[in-house]
């Protein structure tokens, strides 16, 4: 993958992640202010966004269709379940700004061995006696 493609996918998924925390419509300004990349980066991530059917536009306001807020709570919930990993070795802000980076690399099954790590912890299982990366 090159990096403007890398790039481009990394500005779509905080899009999406952006609206699908806010659960209403967001304006263009507020996300170019979170988004610190070039605008030209945030218009052509909008314009692909809006072509992939994940979001509608409305008056310099962006709302997720149906699509949109199915990949948008996906995004969100690797990012909770990394930061919320990350809140036992580090301040909140770090945390999040760790999982916000992580966000875009891990995949699913990595998300699933975090929540399993956490719930073996919580449980007092050692993990010696856990099927981590095994089926169960």
């Amino acid at each position: 993958m090159n990096k403007e493609f890398d790039t481009l996918k990394i500005v779509k998924e905080d899009i999406l992640r952006i609206l699908g925390e806010r659960k209403d419509k967001v304006s263009l300004e507020s996300v170019k202010a979170k988004i610190k990349v070039s605008h030209s980066f945030v218009s052509k991530a909008i314009e692909d966004l809006e072509k992939e059917n994940l979001i509608r536009i409305e008056k310099n306001f962006f709302k997720l269709t149906k699509i949109g807020e199915a990949k948008a709570r996906g995004i969100v919930k690797k990012h909770l379940v990394l930061e919320n990993y990350f809140k036992k070795t580090k301040n909140e802000e770090e945390a999040y700004e760790v999982a916000h980076i992580l966000e875009h690399y891990v995949s699913e099954e990595v998300i699933k061995n975090i929540k399993k790590l956490s719930t073996f912890k919580e449980r007092g299982i050692p993990l010696t006696k856990s099927k981590l990366g095994k089926e169960s």
